[in-house]
């Protein structure tokens, strides 16, 4: 080997270490059940104003959505309830979907239909959901009119 060719050598090793390190770390990350990307977050970032503008036309005009997690069974299944009200009034007739996902495991959510329970009332149980943090989002459908909601909540041990 010619004196001059070892700094050439060096530095190929050292930058194809540094490629071969960079993607290693690249799967390893795309592997991990923690990480996710948000659902159209352009779209959601680009819509902010007006979406923050319905909510609060919505809040004014006397809608209110309360979410709540009314039981957890020992088998870590969860009853989600929403009520759904227009000013005093409770609203019956809507669809309404929770998409759920644990704020560790973003990657596998759980989306159900919530099923009537009473007047302005509807809930679901959720299964397979386990103790921790849960982000949980309601999409409520009335006639034409269509919002969302969403809350955190923490899940603790099982209760009946």
């Amino acid at each position: 080997m010619k004196k001059g060719t070892i700094w050439p050598i060096a530095v190929v090793a050292v930058l194809g270490t540094c490629v071969g390190a960079n993607l290693w770390l690249l799967r390893l990350s795309a592997s991990d059940p923690a990480f996710a990307v948000e659902e159209n977050y352009y779209e959601r970032a680009v819509n902010f104003d007006r979406d923050l503008a319905r909510r609060r036309h919505l809040e004014e005009s006397g809608w209110h959505a309360v979410p709540s997690i009314d039981s957890v069974r020992s088998d870590s299944a969860i009853l989600v309830s929403l009520t759904l009200r227009r000013q005093q009034y409770a609203v019956d007739g809507a669809e309404v979907r929770v998409h759920a996902a644990h704020v560790a495991r973003p990657r596998t959510p759980i989306v159900a239909s919530l099923q009537p329970a009473g007047p302005g009332r509807y809930q679901t149980w959720l299964r397979g959901t386990g103790r921790g943090l849960w982000d949980l989002r309601f999409d409520i459908a009335v006639d034409t009119l269509r919002f969302s909601t969403s809350e955190r909540f923490e899940v603790g041990q099982a209760w009946r």
